[in-house]
């Protein structure tokens, strides 16, 4: 009978130690915070670039983020089963770099809200496949303290995104707010 604070199959675990395991958890875990919370202070230049006057418009590259984001969450948890949590994960990674890239090359603001959906949609796969490989390699108390560790990185990441977003506006435009986030999803 395994430990219960002991890897699950740790003989045959090829993949990071504990402290990597964790930061990766964490890093995937902010990629959804930081997307919704650093181009925050770009909806004003957002509007301006892209001729959307309206304060409630500029606010649907917020929107329909989330909205992508919450109506796939359910469909990762199956299909991670049948397909495996690492393909999915790394394709969901791919298409949320692929649309972050796209929404800060976008001609139009119909195109970037466009992207910004994709975007959450895959993103989602983040959000719920993090807790499910947390679950299949950890137990017990190794378990809680890898999930606590991720939360409170979940909990910090919207108060600082602001500030790197505001900190890319003060050298570039908005644009590369997003392609840096496109980026961050790719690595």
């Amino acid at each position: 009978m395994a430990d219960r604070n002991t890897p699950v199959q740790a003989r045959a675990w090829t993949g990071p130690g504990f402290r990597e395991f964790v930061i990766m958890m964490a890093g995937l875990q902010a990629l959804n915070a930081l997307a919704i919370d650093a181009m925050i202070p770009a909806l004003p230049a957002i509007g301006e670039s892209l001729g959307v006057a309206s304060e409630n418009q500029r606010q649907l590259v917020v929107s329909l983020y989330v909205l992508g984001f919450g109506l796939t969450q359910i469909i990762y948890g199956p299909l991670s089963d049948r397909f495996g949590r690492k393909r999915l994960l790394m394709g969901g990674l791919a298409i949320y770099g692929v649309f972050g890239l796209l929404a800060g090359l976008a001609s139009s603001f119909e195109l970037l809200l466009g992207a910004r959906f994709v975007q959450g949609a895959a993103a989602a796969a983040t959000r719920v496949l993090v807790v499910s490989i947390v679950r299949d390699r950890y137990q017990g108390s190794a378990m809680a303290q890898i999930m606590s560790t991720v939360m409170i990185v979940f909990m910090i990441v919207p108060v600082l995104a602001p500030f790197f977003g505001q900190a890319v506006l003060a050298v570039a435009s908005w644009r590369h707010i997003f392609i840096a986030l496109g980026v961050y999803g790719a690595v």
